[in-house]
């Protein structure tokens, strides 16, 4: 058996007006994620061209520091909601389920 889970995992559902790639997201998360010195990373799970929303994964602590420095980037991020597991985070927020 693995050494327990320390944290409740999150899932944040936002959507963005600018044209990113999914790269682009990964780079900006990460930064965030360094900025912070936070444990565990924040993980972009999946994001939707098309549509301009994602999910990223994040522990139940980190979820208003991640809210905050999604608001001060220069990339315009709309929290749309937050949720335990992915499947409730697609259903409830998101207007498509087939992310990638």
């Amino acid at each position: 058996m693995g050494a327990p889970q320390r944290y409740r995992q999150r899932y944040i559902a936002f959507k963005t007006e600018n044209n990113l790639t999914k790269g682009d997201l990964k780079r900006i998360i990460s930064n965030i994620g360094k900025e912070l010195n936070l444990s565990p990373k924040p993980w972009l799970i999946s994001y939707d061209k098309r549509t301009k929303q994602g999910l990223v994964k994040c522990g139940h602590r980190q979820v208003d520091k991640i809210k905050q420095k999604f608001s001060n980037k220069k990339i315009e991020f709309k929290i749309i909601g937050v949720s335990g597991t992915i499947k409730k985070t697609k259903q409830k927020f998101l207007s498509t389920s087939e992310l990638d």
